[in-house]
């Protein structure tokens, strides 16, 4: 069941849908990587129309590794195609030489958590419900479970931010 005193839902229209599209379509080299990108693709173009915000198209996993810049506070939109058992939500830290914090593996100052409702490749719409919001500092503090290459943070949707306050809290705080 999807939380609905925090969320904001986003209907992406076919304009926007298409711009996902080939926003993804050179980057991936498999069917389901390209279904992956596509979903994240579409929450970060869902997340742009939110806030009137331009979507960064040349990003996809190149430094800088935050889908947005706002007020100098960074924000990077997680979409999920489903919540996992119990409203867990998940965001995997990357340990490696390019991240900008190599202890949590965690760029972006605010992580936007958002879930993928409903896509049609027919009609070339998608709706996104945008959860709610969590600083870099409360996720690190979070469940994980590390690999080689990873940490996995794990969070319930109960804990995060009220999207509604995230404009404000961003004009307060910069970076964060």
């Amino acid at each position: 069941m999807l939380p609905n005193f925090n969320s904001q839902t986003v209907v992406v229209t076919s304009q926007e849908y298409n711009k996902a599209k080939d926003m993804v379509r050179n980057q991936a080299k498999a069917k389901d990587e390209y279904d992956r990108r596509m979903v994240g693709a579409l929450g970060e173009i869902g997340f742009a129309g939110l806030y009137n915000l331009p979507v960064n198209i040349g990003y996809m996993g190149k430094p800088p590794r935050s889908d947005f810049i706002f007020n100098g506070c960074s924000l990077d939109v997680k979409t999920s195609s489903k919540i996992w058992g119990n409203g867990q939500l998940f965001v995997d830290g990357k340990l490696n030489r390019d991240t900008v914090d190599r202890t949590t593996g965690l760029d972006s100052d605010i992580y936007v958590l958002s879930v993928l409702c409903e896509k049609s490749d027919e009609h070339q719409t998608a709706t996104v419900n945008f959860l709610g919001w969590v600083t870099k500092r409360v996720l690190s503090t979070c469940e994980t479970k590390k690999t080689s290459s990873n940490i996995r943070y794990s969070l319930n949707w109960t804990k995060l931010n009220s999207m509604k306050d995230l404009p404000e809290f961003i004009l307060q705080n910069g970076s964060v």
